[in-house]
């Protein structure tokens, strides 16, 4: 069994993985935003809805911490 990612490995990786994920959304234009492509969701959709997770999830996780 593979030994489990430390905390700063997982962090790093979520990190990259996000400025990735930004650099994608730099590179389209409002009608690629716009377009609908999962289910009746566009990608405007679904970045209001990681942000929106974000932003509940942030503080939540912050409270179990302590």
């Amino acid at each position: 069994m593979a030994d489990p990612a430390t905390k700063d490995e997982l962090l790093n990786q979520a990190a990259r993985d996000y400025k990735a994920f930004h650099e994608a959304l730099g590179g389209l234009n409002e009608a690629q935003m716009s377009e609908v492509w999962l289910g009746t969701w566009s990608v405007k959709d679904i970045v209001a809805h990681i942000s929106g997770w974000h932003r509940e999830m942030g503080p939540a996780l912050e409270r179990l911490a302590r």
